[in-house]
């Protein structure tokens, strides 16, 4: 048997080795054919070709120009073809960046003529074999020819003929000029994205260096972009560069050039982080940039500096002047924040001016549009906003106090106040004007994060934002940049409408910058037209409005205060990083960003802590107060709202609150918006009971309440050291009940407290009642209506009446937690007057004996509004009066 199989694995061997040599060879046959193919193809082209005239390979270029928005427009900046290319010779460029570039585009450069056959053989039979086009077999001369020499409608083209005169011209400029020079025109004249033509601008524009000072990771990172500069650029797609750079440095060191030490060094050196570029405009230099950026994007590199464009903008030279002023006026010091500015006119969704740092020499990222950071409470308008569209009235009633919100997930959410004060009951559209986060939270659970994400992106935020539930707060998943908050809020001024161009449609709402773009012969390429979308209904935004007009007049932003109607909000992250006044007027909407570009840290200037109702709104209200000069003041348009109907609803849900939320909120609600279901997020789930024999009383109860169960206590006399403990229970740990049900707790006590029976009492007479049996008191609403019953009247009590307890009874009230109108019952009897008060829902204290006796007085008076169960202490004519409890 060993035999056989001895054999049986031969012969298998005997096989593979005749199917090796057998592919072996059909793999040499077809690359001598490719090979005899190409040289007859290129004979042949070359003998139709004139020679190569390398004094041909520069291209002219023709000067860009981009004006103002001016009626007369002024010239802001010249972009020439030149601008982005520096030529530098041989000696001025590292080698290490020849060494990268022929190991990841050219490893034989330095042994072909210019045409790469073993290239041109292997990417034959890969393409062979994968049935498509796979590899490509150019030479670092090949790509030369084309950037350089074929016109630029060839470029592009896949065709055997245009592959064919470029091989060709390659070999003839392979007879005349060296390596190195073919290599350094090379490096001169390939793209390297971020606007860059040539290694030398590359090297500026991504390190802020020369290439003669280029190091290995430097060199390998420029020598990866070369492939694909839009897929490997590392400020928009860093992950990607810095494998691509891997690859270029693992080839390096196959091929020699390097250590793998020193490859694995320059693996560990960080990306570049922001391009480094000279400044094109005194007076706009961010502004210029980002219009740039754009013609980039919408005609390529080569056209937005060498095509001879007319860009014609939307600046406003006195409106620019005036922000660079605000920017700089009161945070003048060295060491000051970086101060951002961006104006928009609602009317047209024109960018007025544009401010992206303290200095374009100095910092040439933009933070007004690649800036994102986090908005803070600035943030709580687009929330409001989807709260309005969701039907919610701003005048629905919250409670502001500390919150731990459960998230469902096994996770709380905890949230304060920025001031650590608290008010208690107060409208959403105070806590909008106070900006309390306590509320927000609040209402992030019951509209929804990915309503208030939607209702953001409608209004024009493009940055993702996420869906977490502190959205509201401004607690987003990234940031966002003053250029969107500028134009979102541009809606609210604009009653509703996102107003936004056309030019640069990639599906997400952008400001309007640039006008139109003509070329040099008059004829115009694009023409920015202006595309309204409804956000929200006109008296949805005038209704928001003038919540956050009051935000100036009497909130956390009075500093922005300028004399003519404004809105706005603040925002402070509670880091001090990043504080924020964003503000419109029905003629100018504009966002102010506070903070250090370069990094996340406390902002502490002249000894006061940085909040968005600081230094940004004083420079809101500087900048502002400048722009409008001029301008008539203009009213925000008036509106109506509809009708609201009342409705007690959970905080967590936004559905009707049953027995089971530990929290009801009265809301308002538009047409359509009240809630119709009840809320299931706390409803009679069932859960497993906590084993709490041999805890005391107290933790008992804190462990039931934390699975939201309720308890009942029987009290067990006997041994003195159990007084308070739980001696037993039932059910027992580790049975289930559903949430809201009562475990009954044994408990050891001392002298018997028994519950008084004050069912039929109104609430206020039965808390007394209570009290003065020694309990504490709670109550707890039944939320039934409608059913005959009288409401502010106990139906029940827990535990009941006669049990024996030590801790707090709960009074169950029949009907909702509201305010009701006290009756007017001077000169009735007193029966008469008890059954009256009982109608509206609230109970009297003189006698109903039949003693006699008409009221004399009551207090509250008559027409007064008190809480629905409250006591009213009622004189009798003829009757000695007793003195009423506090």
């Amino acid at each position: 048997m060993a035999a056989h199989t001895r054999k049986a694995r031969g012969r298998h061997r005997d096989h593979r080795t005749i199917v090796a040599v057998v592919t072996l060879g059909v793999v040499i046959t077809i690359l001598a054919v490719a090979g005899l193919t190409v040289r007859a193809a290129l004979s042949s082209v070359a003998a139709g070709l004139p020679k190569l005239d390398i004094a041909a390979h520069q291209p002219l270029t023709r000067n860009t120009y981009i004006y103002d928005g001016s009626r007369r427009p002024r010239l802001l900046a010249v972009l020439r073809g030149d601008q982005s290319r520096v030529i530098v010779s041989s000696g001025q460029i590292a080698p290490v960046v020849k060494q990268a570039v022929v190991a990841i585009e050219d490893r034989r450069f330095y042994e072909h003529s210019g045409i790469d056959y073993r290239s041109i053989g292997r990417a034959f039979v890969t393409d062979l074999v994968a049935g498509h086009s796979e590899q490509g077999a150019s030479t670092i001369t090949q790509e030369f020819i084309k950037n350089a020499y074929l016109p630029p409608q060839e470029r592009t083209s896949d065709s055997m003929s245009r592959k064919l005169r470029e091989a060709v011209l390659a070999y003839q400029l392979e007879q005349r000029w060296s390596k190195d020079k073919i290599l350094t025109n090379y490096l001169n004249t390939i793209y390297y994205g971020e606007s860059s033509y040539g290694i030398e601008m590359a090297a500026r524009t991504y390190f802020g260096t020369r290439a003669r000072d280029l190091t290995l990771p430097q060199a390998a990172l420029l020598a990866g972009i070369v492939q694909n500069p839009a897929r490997y650029d590392p400020f928009a797609a860093p992950t990607a560069a810095r494998a691509r750079r891997q690859a270029v440095l693992d080839a390096m060191v196959t091929q020699g050039m390097i250590s793998a030490a020193d490859a694995a060094a320059a693996a560990r050196a960080p990306l570049p982080r922001h391009p480094h570029r000279l400044p094109t405009s005194r007076l706009a230099p961010y502004f210029v940039e980002y219009v740039i950026q754009q013609l980039v994007h919408q005609f390529g590199a080569a056209t937005a500096f060498g095509g001879g464009l007319r860009v014609y903008t939307t600046l406003n030279p006195r409106v620019q002047r005036d922000a660079n002023s605000a920017a700089t006026s009161i945070l003048d010091r060295p060491g000051d924040p970086t101060v951002s500015i961006v104006a928009i006119d609602p009317h047209t969704d024109e960018v007025e001016a544009l401010v992206g740092g303290r200095g374009f020499a100095a910092q040439q990222f933009d933070v007004a549009v690649d800036g994102r950071r986090q908005p803070g409470s600035a943030f709580k308008p687009f929330a409001l906003a989807a709260a309005i569209r969701e039907g919610l009235s701003p005048k629905s009633i919250f409670i502001s106090e500390p919150k731990s919100i459960d998230l469902g997930n096994g996770s709380t959410w905890n949230v304060s106040t920025y001031s650590g004060g608290y008010a208690g009951k107060i409208s959403l559209a105070d806590a909008t004007v106070e900006s309390d986060n306590t509320v927000y939270a609040d209402l992030s659970m019951m509209v929804g994060p990915q309503n208030i994400a939607t209702m953001a992106a409608d209004m024009g935020i493009t940055s993702p934002v996420g869906d977490n539930p502190a959205i509201a707060l401004g607690g987003l998943e990234g940031g966002v940049c003053p250029l969107e908050m500028a134009n979102a809020y541009a809606t609210l001024a604009a009653n509703g409408q996102r107003m936004n161009g056309t030019m640069l449609d990639n599906g997400t709402p952008a400001p309007i910058s640039i006008k139109r773009v003509i070329d040099d012969q008059g004829h115009v390429l694009v023409r920015n037209t202006m595309v309204r979308t409804l956000a929200l209904a006109p008296w949805q935004a005038g209704l928001e409005t003038s919540i956050l007009q009051q935000v100036i007049e009497r909130g956390t932003g009075v500093a922005a205060a300028i004399g003519r109607p404004a809105a706005g909000k603040t925002g402070t992250t509670t880091d001090f990083a990043d504080a924020w006044f964003c503000g419109y007027t029905p003629d100018l909407s504009a966002a102010v960003w506070v903070g250090y570009p370069d990094a996340r840290r406390e902002m502490i200037v002249r000894g006061i802590k940085v909040a968005g109702g600081t230094f940004p709104a004083m420079i809101w209200n500087r900048f502002a107060s400048a722009a409008l000069a001029g301008v008539p003041a203009h009213d925000f348009p008036a509106f109506t709202t509809p009708p609201t109907t009342k409705a007690i609803v959970c905080p967590r849900s936004g559905d009707l609150a049953t027995r089971w939320c530990p929290e009801r909120l009265v809301c308002y609600y538009f047409p359509g918006g009240a809630p119709t279901e009840p809320c299931t997020f706390h409803g009679p789930k069932r859960v497993v009971v906590p084993d709490v024999t041999g805890d005391d009383f107290g933790t008992a109860r804190h462990r039931l309440a934390a699975e939201k169960l309720a308890w009942q206590v029987v009290d067990v006399p006997g041994d003195p050291s159990q007084q308070g403990i739980v001696v037993g229970q039932s059910p027992v740990g580790g049975h289930t009940l559903l949430q809201g049900r009562a475990v009954i707790l044994r408990v050891g006590s001392g002298p018997a407290f028994l519950v008084p029976d004050v069912v039929g009492l109104c609430r206020q007479a039965a808390a007394q009642a209570l009290q003065l049996a020694g309990f504490g008191v709670a109550v707890a609403w039944d939320g039934t209506v409608g059913d005959g019953g009288a409401p502010g009247m106990v139906v029940a009590t827990q535990p009941a009446a006669g049990t024996s307890d030590q801790g707090a009874v709960t009074i169950v009230v029949h009907g909702n937690d509201m305010n009701v109108v006290v009756p007017n019952v001077v000169g009735l009897a007193a029966a008469d007057a008890q059954a009256a008060l009982a109608a509206a829902g609230l109970g009297g204290d003189a006698p109903t004996d039949g003693s006699g006796g008409n009221v004399a007085t009551q207090d509250p008076a008559a027409g007064t509004s008190i809480e629905v169960g409250a006591l009213i202490h009622l004189t009798l004519t003829g009757r000695p009066q007793p003195t009423p409890s506090s």
